[in-house]
């Protein structure tokens, strides 16, 4: 019998963080059935629209068909996101002429070989059984590309927050890391200095196109309530649908829809916020700064936001992208689900 210590070392077993799969190499699975369900529900439910002639829906009901599944695979560190869902619904709601409306928005190939813009998203009327023209138009030009983006939100936290952990550290990346963590200051400094003088200046990092946006936005609701929407972790979990980071204090960090909106807030002030702000498809640590300001109107028991964001970076971001974006995953929910206002 070989002493404490020695033996032949193929046999013996090491510590390490990936020793129930060595190396990520056996098929794991983990089921995000129950959780995706739960996701779309929250996502997709109580949504009210409405549009300045008077046309008006609203979500009911939130029904998943029988063959509904989301898995997430791991096999050699590689993820294999398999999900499919067939969703209803349930809606009613006013036209222009104040026709009442019932019928069902359907959802039938959420899957994961269809891109999000190519999903079929459509309303099938019940009641009247004549189809408004201008009633069906308002779906496909106000509703429908709410939808869409929030099924994108339930794929992107899918593949980013519920799939943390089925990939397990190997020793290779452990020792890269401690060896990353043992570099000196006096290197880090050189490649800082590299960086600075390949710009012939100043370290401003990569350079990069950007444009700026300007939005206004009226609510119902008192410029307190207005930033505690922005500010108060359970509001804005209420508002998104979803879990959120939220630190309230001058350079606390927020994080909201599954982490694909990050930032800190720089300053905070009774009618102004000042924050830095990114999507995660953008360049690493690149941040646009959002300037918001408050304006009470006293006899109109409303409040008036101007929203100025600058610093988008133009090659992963649109104009029309960014402003439908403040809308549909920021004041219509607030409006919807915080009581702020009406839908317009």
């Amino acid at each position: 019998m070989a002493k404490w210590g020695e033996g032949d070392p193929r046999w013996i077993v090491e510590d390490r963080p990936d020793g129930t799969n060595v190396n990520n190499w056996h098929w794991k699975e983990k089921d995000a059935t129950a959780w995706s369900k739960d996701k779309l529900t929250n996502l997709l439910s109580d949504l009210k629209f409405g549009d300045t002639a008077g046309n008006a829906l609203e979500v009911e009901e939130v029904n998943f068909g029988d063959e509904c599944e989301a898995v997430i695979n791991n096999r050699k560190q590689k993820l294999i996101f398999l999900y499919e869902f067939n969703i209803t619904l349930k809606c009613s709601g006013y036209t222009f002429e104040n026709d009442k409306v019932t019928g069902n928005i359907e959802i039938p190939n959420l899957e994961q070989q269809e891109p999000i813009e190519d999903v079929d998203i459509d309303f099938s009327q019940e009641t009247p059984k004549s189809v408004e023209p201008k009633y069906y138009d308002f779906f496909k030009t106000q509703v429908r590309p709410f939808i869409r983006e929030r099924l994108q939100t339930y794929v992107d936290m899918l593949t980013s927050e519920y799939s943390k952990g089925i990939v397990l550290p190997t020793k290779d990346v452990n020792s890269k890391a401690e060896q990353k963590g043992k570099v000196t200051k006096q290197t880090a400094d050189k490649e800082v200095s590299q960086r600075s003088d390949s710009k012939g200046g100043a370290n401003t990092g990569l350079k990069i196109a950007t444009f700026k946006i300007e939005l206004k936005e009226t609510f119902q609701a008192t410029a307190h309530d207005i930033l505690e929407a922005f500010l108060d972790k359970p509001r804005v979990e209420a508002f998104t649908g979803a879990a959120a980071q939220v630190d309230r204090s001058k350079g606390g960090a927020f994080a909201l829809y599954g982490r694909n909106v990050t930032g800190y807030f720089d300053s905070i002030e009774d009618k102004r916020i000042k924050m830095r702000w990114r999507k995660s498809s953008w360049p690493a640590e690149h941040y646009s700064l959002v300037d918001i300001t408050l304006h009470e109107v006293e006899e109109r028991s409303e409040t008036e936001m101007k929203l100025i964001q600058t610093l988008i970076p133009s090659d992963y971001a649109e104009e029309q992208e960014m402003r439908a974006g403040w809308t549909n995953m920021y004041f219509q929910p607030m409006k919807q689900r915080l009581a702020l206002g009406y839908l317009l």
